[in-house]
């Protein structure tokens, strides 16, 4: 695994997909990771469909170094995916880059992290 340094201008992105209790995945993007999966888990800051389909963890997380635009174009790839091709990403994250260069001209180096990396902290039940 790679060790990344996090600054608050820093030009690293994360895409990361939630595995909700109700068996969805949710897909965002973010500069901080382990806030943002917070923001989702507590509710306060966290998007809409998260306060009403809790997380339970994360199901996977890619990093990169680029812009907002680019972690929204790779967002939307991953969430106009089937729940199988989604399943698939989960299991094969690698296979993430060379589909977005294939499938929607997008080319961008990823770094795949296990998601053990990240606090994991879980809601109060």
């Amino acid at each position: 695994m790679t060790d990344v340094i996090f600054e608050e201008k820093s030009p690293f992105y994360w895409v990361y997909m939630l595995e909700c209790e109700n068996g969805s995945f949710y897909t965002g993007y973010t500069k901080d990771m382990q806030a943002r999966y917070l923001q989702h888990l507590h509710g306060k800051g966290g998007a809409k469909y998260t306060r009403a389909n809790r997380p339970l963890g994360i199901a996977r997380c890619w990093q990169f170094k680029g812009s907002a635009g680019m972690a929204m174009k790779i967002e939307y790839f991953i969430k106009s995916k089937s729940r199988r091709e989604k399943e698939l990403l989960v299991k094969n994250p690698e296979a993430l880059e060379p589909l977005l260069l294939d499938s929607a001209g997008i080319e961008v180096e990823l770094l795949v992290f296990d998601h053990g990396l990240i606090n994991k902290e879980r809601p109060a039940t």
